[in-house]
């Protein structure tokens, strides 16, 4: 019942979210895909306190400008969240 509850409630969301912008594409998610790594970091810090979810802003803003600067190695910036967890 959870995950059928949980699935309307996708659809509804992407049914309403593409009859506003009359279509979607690939771009439109760019930011949702930044959640888990930010979420990542944000426990590795510590959840429950300021500090990590600090630590998880920080770190990701330097994961971004290392991308920026070394873009050969963004796949190992990427892929540097989910190897700390």
């Amino acid at each position: 019942t959870l995950f059928m509850i949980s699935a309307a409630i996708a659809g509804l969301g992407g049914a309403v979210f593409g009859g506003m912008r009359h279509g979607v594409s690939e771009g439109d998610f760019e930011f949702a895909s930044a959640g888990l790594p930010i979420l990542l970091l944000a426990v590795i810090g510590g959840i429950s306190t300021v500090s990590g979810a600090f630590f998880g802003g920080v770190f990701f803003a330097v994961i971004g400008i290392l991308i920026a600067k070394f873009p050969d190695y963004s796949w190992f910036f990427n892929l540097m969240p989910a190897t700390i967890g």
